[in-house]
């Protein structure tokens, strides 16, 4: 992190994420802390990690549509299962980026992958495939600087294979990740 970036400057990016949450159903992060149950939470809970500096137009212009489809899915007038989906893939695509990021510590970087990695594994494939996830988790993998046992679960979304599976191993990479410092790299000052 930059020595002028401050919390506050980060915060509209983690407002707006947790705005999103909400409106999913999420556990609100400032309550006591919770165990995530399922993919979905532990995505949410990974994504928390991240804390970007500030989104880009792109990042909150699909949170902004992850809220509008929450507020569909709770009118209840929709296909929920499509509508949930696509609120999950839009968090993924997200994380996908963030994942990529290299201005981002490898810790937030490693959340930003269990995040999209989760979301992905929460929703349909053939949604995953036409919205382009499956291709964005596969350009993470040749990334060195991320997690190997995590890079290795990619694999596991993209052949489909069992989501209690893919729970049961992300469950101890979010425990990894919450452990190191996670955020912006810091750059050397010049001299």
């Amino acid at each position: 992190m930059k020595a002028q970036d401050s919390p506050a400057q980060r915060a509209p990016g983690a407002r707006t994420l947790d705005r999103a949450f909400r409106a999913l159903g999420f556990p609100d992060k400032r309550r006591a802390r919770f165990a995530p149950t399922g993919l979905p939470e532990i995505s949410a809970e990974a994504m928390r990690l991240v804390h970007p500096r500030a989104l880009t137009k792109r990042d909150a212009n699909l949170l902004a549509s992850v809220e509008h489809l929450a507020v569909a899915l709770d009118s209840q007038t929709v296909d929920m299962t499509a509508f949930r989906d696509l609120a999950y893939l839009y968090l993924a695509v997200i994380c996908c980026g963030w994942a990529s990021d290299e201005d981002l510590s490898p810790g937030a970087r490693n959340a930003a992958l269990i995040g999209a990695i989760g979301f992905a594994g929460s929703a349909n494939a053939a949604a995953r495939v036409a919205l382009g996830v499956e291709d964005q988790l596969i350009a993470l993998l040749p990334a060195s600087s991320l997690d190997a046992a995590v890079r290795s679960l990619i694999a596991t979304v993209v052949s489909g294979l069992d989501a209690s599976a893919l729970l049961r191993a992300l469950e101890p990479a979010l425990e990894r990740a919450r452990r190191p410092t996670t955020g912006r790299k810091r750059r050397p000052r010049a001299s």
